[in-house]
């Protein structure tokens, strides 16, 4: 068991899952669209479309993280 706030903060955050499908879908999600809106795959104003796709990217990612 924590001694600390800060542990007990800790491990809340692992009980809660935030590791587990929060940050891998974060990570997924901006890594993505950074990405797109970088490279401009799709052409220039379409971050709707980069959304959409980084949305799903993250979604995926979350998904094969989750337990």
């Amino acid at each position: 068991m924590a001694e600390s706030v800060a542990g007990q903060g800790m491990d809340f955050i692992n009980q809660t899952g935030i590791f587990n499908v929060i940050f891998p879908f974060i990570l997924g999600f901006a890594v993505t669209y950074g990405m797109l809106e970088k490279t401009q795959v799709f052409g220039k104003n379409m971050q709707r479309v980069n959304a959409v796709i980084a949305f799903a990217v993250g979604l995926i990612a979350a998904l094969t993280f989750y337990k």
